[in-house]
């Protein structure tokens, strides 16, 4: 074998090895599907935004650097408007003398609020900022959109809109006052 071919072998053998070390490291992140099927019952939710969790997840583990920082800041920032959605569709509905209402889009918009805000103040402390708001932003929202989805395409527009309003206040927030980021 020539020097090239032995390049290109152990080149094949090491990309293989981060993907399989990528799929493992991804596999734990299953117990979210998991669990939101088991409080929601929501089969298909559960198993197509899975597929995409794990897929996305085992991708952004392989390329590493930013985009891992950011999966595991949107994990961390998913779990909020999971969390609080999921809690929503427990309590049930808010009734008054006026009528009765949902709580779950207000509170996958409350969490995605949050989770905007996580995921810019730890964009903010790596020098791969954009990476880390992509990888966090994109991760937080399939987290979300588990507990979110309980009220269909609204509540997951409205977590993605709470996200995306906060972060671009933080944003924007330090070049209306004068600070460099």
């Amino acid at each position: 074998m020539n020097e090239e071919a032995v390049f290109q072998t152990a080149t094949a053998a090491y990309e293989r090895g981060r993907w399989r070390w990528a799929a493992v490291s991804a596999l734990p992140m299953a117990v979210i599907p998991l669990a939101s099927f088991a409080i929601g019952q929501r089969m298909l939710p559960s198993v197509v935004l899975g597929v995409a969790l794990l897929a996305m997840a085992t991708a952004l583990l392989w390329r590493g650097q930013g985009f891992g920082r950011g999966l595991a800041v949107g994990l961390k920032a998913g779990l909020v408007p999971l969390v609080l959605s999921h809690a929503a569709n427990l309590y049930g509905h808010v009734c008054t003398a006026t009528g009765c209402t949902s709580l779950c889009v207000p509170a996958c918009a409350a969490g995605g609020v949050v989770a905007g805000f996580v995921i810019a103040s730890a964009a903010a402390r790596t020098p791969a900022r954009w990476h880390v708001i992509g990888a966090g932003g994109v991760t937080a929202c399939l987290i979300g959109a588990f507990g979110c989805s309980c009220v269909g395409f609204g509540g997951i527009a409205g977590m993605v809109l709470g996200m995306a309003i906060s972060l671009t206040a933080v944003r924007l927030w330090p070049a209306t006052h004068g600070v460099d980021r």
